[in-house]
């Protein structure tokens, strides 16, 4: 008898767009709060992406991974 682990279920995430300007694809990350923890988990910190994530349900979690930037 095989005996099934427990089963997490989680949302697929979007498809990235690509941009071939990196300043393109960081004032679209600038929009919104996901946008802009989507950018920040890919390329890094940046003070700009604080700006826009501070205040936001992603702010703790931009903390714990990359202190207040």
């Amino acid at each position: 008898m095989i005996k099934l682990k427990e089963i997490i279920g989680k949302d697929i995430p979007p498809p990235i767009q690509r941009f071939d300007d990196p300043d393109e694809e960081m004032g679209i990350a600038l929009k919104q709060p996901f946008l802009a923890w989507s950018y920040a988990l890919r390329h890094g910190p940046h003070p700009k992406l604080w700006g826009v994530i501070r205040g936001s349900p992603y702010e703790t979690q931009y903390v714990k991974k990359f202190g207040n930037k």
